[in-house]
């Protein structure tokens, strides 16, 4: 029996197969990075493809490549692109950005990186890939993002925010630097828990801005707004 569809407004993404899901970290960087004026995109660790999907549908003119080295997210990404509107602008491929010998460079790079340190681990194997920092190496990532870019390149991010700190002395050290930042809250009263965060190679002033997610019970008019073109629940 296949679980339900994940529902965007204009399309469905299927992960009936999957042990990941589409989750709300993926939902809040693909409606919040900046991706106007991105014509080559890279998505890093892509999963199911959802990013990807919301950045084709959100730029009509961006080609996307979306890796990871769990092939069969890989094969799971691509059937969602071919069942999209986008589907001549999306392509999914297996491979590891750590060891990725790019020919392209890219005017965006998105990742929603594994964040887990000391946590149990899962006994599936591509589900530790994608939320244990065991194996990702954050110098090495911003390094491979310097080697993957042009001039004006960005790299978008959604981390734990309490590593707010660690993430940016590790992108100082190939030269980027924060550019526009959000810290996101469940409700008023809780702590921060994530931060997106967007990277450029220029230094500026930047003002971190606070998302909520829910108040009174209910999702926020702020959350709504961002996410009422992608899911049909608002």
């Amino acid at each position: 029996m296949k679980d339900k569809p994940f529902q965007f407004k204009q399309f469905s993404v299927y992960h009936h197969r999957s042990s990941m899901k589409v989750g709300t970290d993926a939902l809040l960087l693909g409606a919040w990075c900046g991706v106007e004026n991105a014509t080559h995109i890279l998505e890093i660790g892509c999963g199911c493809g959802v990013i990807s999907l919301m950045l084709a549908q959100r730029n009509s003119k961006a080609h996307i490549l979306a890796i990871d080295i769990d092939l069969f997210s890989v094969e799971q990404a691509n059937e969602n692109f071919r069942s999209s509107p986008w589907a001549d602008r999306l392509k999914a491929t297996g491979q590891d950005f750590m060891e990725f010998d790019l020919t392209e460079h890219f005017d965006l790079m998105v990742c929603n990186p594994p964040f887990f340190y000391h946590s149990l681990e899962s006994p599936l194997y591509p589900r530790n890939n994608a939320r244990h920092m065991n194996k990702f190496d954050r110098a090495l990532f911003f390094k491979k993002c310097h080697e993957s870019s042009q001039p004006n390149s960005r790299i978008a991010l959604i981390i734990p925010f309490v590593d707010y700190e660690q993430w940016i002395h590790f992108a100082a050290q190939y030269f980027w630097y924060p550019s526009k930042s959000l810290q996101v809250k469940d409700t008023v009263n809780k702590p921060s828990k994530r931060i997106l965060i967007e990277f450029g190679k220029k230094k500026n002033c930047i003002q971190i801005e606070t998302l909520i997610i829910k108040e009174n019970k209910a999702f926020s008019p702020q959350y709504e707004q961002m996410l009422k073109h992608y899911q049909i629940i608002f």
